[in-house]
């Protein structure tokens, strides 16, 4: 049976690694373990929205598929009982005919604790059973961990890979609209492209594209901080911060290095684009990632010294 799906970015994931945007390299060596059937231990690395969970479905499915596989999204499961019990429960079992599949998304927000239980379960039942992690921030996995998992890291999507898979999801859907409005989607969101297609879905309405910049400086909370630190209002962007309730600020960090021209405080663009990167590794860094932000934000208003 075949299930219809009403959200683009779900009727329009790849199912199969010809879809997928990868090297030669890559791509001939997930070939063969499709093949083979057999993985390694793997850890997949990127920024949001670059393909990690799309690939770990299309490994996890094609080795495992659903009766012999286990997904856990680390951001509601990351604790040492969860990893003590379904996790182990799950390892230990084993199948007949096919080897089993862990995925564990959002593997940076499993706890240290966790992170060292889990080093003896994929030692012990590794004959039978596989773990595939993904990460937007690798730093944050322990190295045992992560030197027991073969690694692959997703480069961010160019912007014309972005625009192409945009246009293409337009031309399927009968929607009307120009390759202006598309950039304007993509310099929103970066390159993160589950962002792009759902926000290209959400401005077609009866088969056209409505969008424009003045519609996205209303609405998208990254252009309203440009404007807000072209104002020199700190006061503006804390709050903003706390009514869109930011958890990942990376996002925005992104667009403002790559909006720095838009940022007219600042005429050395050099150092103002060295003063977002720095606050940018800080946040990765295990520091108060709302302090950092505002911190960057002050430097900005002052001129970046």
């Amino acid at each position: 049976m075949t299930i219809e799906h009403d959200l683009f970015v779900e009727k329009y994931r790849p199912t199969s690694l010809d879809d997928l945007v990868v090297t030669d390299d890559v791509r001939n060596k997930l070939d063969q373990w499709l093949e083979e059937k057999d993985i390694p231990h793997l850890l997949l690395a990127g920024e949001p929205g670059c393909g990690k969970s799309t690939l770990a479905m299309i490994l996890r499915d094609g080795i495992a598929g659903t009766d012999n596989s286990l997904t856990i999204n680390a951001s509601h499961e990351n604790g040492v009982d969860s990893i003590r019990t379904k996790v182990t429960n799950f390892a230990r079992c084993q199948s007949f005919g096919s080897l089993k599949v862990c995925v564990f998304e959002e593997a940076d927000q499993i706890t240290f604790s966790a992170q060292k239980c889990l080093l003896k379960i994929l030692e012990d039942y590794s004959k039978h059973t596989r773990f595939i992690f993904t990460c937007n921030y690798p730093d944050r996995i322990d190295p045992a961990l992560k030197s027991r998992c073969q690694s692959l890291s997703f480069q961010p999507f160019t912007k014309k890979q972005m625009l192409t898979r945009l246009a293409e999801i337009m031309v399927a859907e009968k929607i009307k609209g120009d390759v202006d409005q598309l950039g304007l989607i993509v310099d929103s969101v970066g390159s993160d492209m589950r962002a792009a297609i759902n926000k290209l879905q959400y401005a077609s309405v009866d088969g056209k594209l409505h969008i424009s910049k003045e519609m996205l400086m209303n609405s998208d909370i990254k252009f309203q901080i440009v404007k807000l630190l072209n104002d020199k209002n700190l006061t503006a962007i804390r709050q903003l911060v706390i009514d869109e309730m930011v958890k990942d600020f990376n996002p925005i960090y992104r667009f403002l290095f790559d909006k720095a021209d838009d940022i007219t405080l600042v005429q050395d663009k050099s150092k103002l684009m060295m003063t977002i990167a720095e606050h940018m590794y800080r946040d990765s860094s295990g520091c108060d990632k709302e302090i950092n932000f505002a911190n960057m934000c002050w430097h900005i208003m002052t001129g970046v010294k």
